[in-house]
């Protein structure tokens, strides 16, 4: 089991699924294309399941809520996943 961090400029091009942790308004306000919602408020790992050949990468505002729910989906499917390393604010410095 493990969580590795990853930095926005090394997002894979395919077969990533990003989840975004943050609460919906959050969300509405800015977030990555793409992206699956999931607020950490309601969030359950079994609600997740891992896809073959699909790298799953979470993130939040600045990489903390989205590393405790990444610690929660991994401790529960037992596998590999990624924390988007400074979250959002890292993504826009990246893609602006």
């Amino acid at each position: 089991m493990l969580i590795s961090t990853i930095m926005a400029e090394e997002l894979p091009k395919k077969n990533v699924l990003i989840i975004d942790v943050r609460e919906k308004e959050e969300y509405t306000e800015d977030h990555i294309p793409h992206s699956l919602l999931c607020p950490l408020s309601t969030f359950h790992p079994k609600n997740l399941e891992p896809l073959e050949g699909h790298t799953f990468v979470f993130y939040c505002k600045s990489g903390k809520r989205s590393q405790h729910v990444a610690e929660m989906w991994t401790a529960y499917w037992g596998k590999s996943c990624y924390n988007l390393e400074g979250g959002i604010l890292a993504w826009n410095r990246h893609h602006s």
